[in-house]
């Protein structure tokens, strides 16, 4: 467990941001985060942009393989 909060903090992500990236590859809502606070933090840190739709740019799929 503590090697996935090394690397989580090593893309300067917090849990609840993680979860919320995960969540939108999956296409899952979860219970635990909202989009209220992680998705501007996501878009604002390039992990996230928004078209018609909440999109992963590359850098939150690079992201999402180192930590899968």
């Amino acid at each position: 467990m503590w090697e996935l909060f090394q690397k989580i903090a090593k893309y300067n992500i917090t849990p609840n941001e993680c979860l919320y990236l995960f969540s939108i590859k999956e296409k899952i809502t979860s219970a635990f985060v909202s989009g209220e606070t992680e998705l501007p933090s996501l878009i604002a840190k390039g992990y996230l942009k928004m078209d018609s739709n909440i999109v992963i740019t590359a850098e939150g799929k690079k992201i999402i393989n180192t930590l899968d």
